[in-house]
């Protein structure tokens, strides 16, 4: 492994973190929203300063959500650098057909209201970001 890929692991520990914080945010937001029937805003200050146990909350999805997405794309790193899935003609990756079916199955399941919003962006990010990966890999980036 070279020394660059080293300098670019704290930023992107960094990048993956917020972009879980967001994921983990938009759920909690989509959910206290839901269940209280406010505005997201509304739910914005309910989720941070309505009481110790709904951030605490908050803080443990977060940080699920960052050892599921780095569990995911070592993986997926790993397992599977470039495989496809060929259907109708088009070469789809893996890690796409993974998601749809995480989504899917999360859906028919019926979790309580934050954790299916939750994993379905979750999935929806995982899905983004090793599409941009494979897509980078494609064009000969690395």
């Amino acid at each position: 492994m070279d020394k660059n890929k080293f300098k670019n692991i704290p930023f992107s520990l960094l990048l993956n973190l917020a972009a879980t914080f967001i994921v983990a945010l938009v759920a909690n937001l989509v959910a206290i929203a839901g269940y209280y029937r406010i505005t997201p805003f509304a739910g914005l200050a309910r989720l941070f300063f309505d009481n110790i146990y709904t951030a605490g909350y908050f803080v443990l999805l977060w940080l699920m959500n960052f050892v599921i997405f780095e569990a995911v794309n070592e993986i997926f790193e790993h397992v599977s650098k470039i495989r496809t899935i060929a259907i109708f003609n088009h070469k789809i990756p893996g890690v796409m057909l993974a998601g749809f079916v995480v989504t899917v199955a999360v859906l028919a399941l019926d979790p309580p209201a934050v954790f299916k919003s939750n994993f379905i962006i979750l999935a929806a990010w995982v899905m983004i970001y090793d599409w941009l990966e494979y897509k980078h890999i494609i064009q000969g980036g690395r």
